[in-house]
């Protein structure tokens, strides 16, 4: 979902959410889902006191031919950004070339079911 902050001068740090629907997507075998969540702390003139983001990373796969599948990040190289990998993804792999895989080659990733890879 969409969450569409709005200010309500009754309460400290101001704040209410609203979700809203989520347009439906088309979806390949191989889908990698991306949600982030911005948490702020604003005073009344403007000024920004707080700030931080989470995320996470799903991958879905939805056919068994691209079950062992590699994926190649491209990402701007940020070090204050924190990456933690599942337990069974390659760690390894994603410090040094940005590549998401699991860390036993032999085994898929499950079908139809979305794997948190990233926090």
């Amino acid at each position: 979902t969409v969450t569409d902050v709005s200010s309500d001068p009754g309460t400290h740090g101001g704040g209410s959410t609203h979700s809203l629907p989520v347009p439906e997507i088309d979806r390949e075998a191989v889908h990698v889902r991306i949600d982030e969540k911005l948490n702020m702390v604003v005073t009344r003139d403007g000024a920004l006191e707080e700030m931080s983001v989470k995320g996470a990373m799903q991958l879905n796969v939805s056919e068994a031919s691209c079950a062992r599948i590699r994926l190649q990040a491209n990402l701007n190289e940020d070090r204050q950004l924190a990456f933690q990998t599942h337990p069974n993804v390659n760690k390894k792999a994603w410090q040094e070339s940005h590549e998401l895989a699991l860390k036993n080659p032999s085994r898929p990733f499950p079908i139809n079911t979305d794997v948190g890879v990233h926090r």
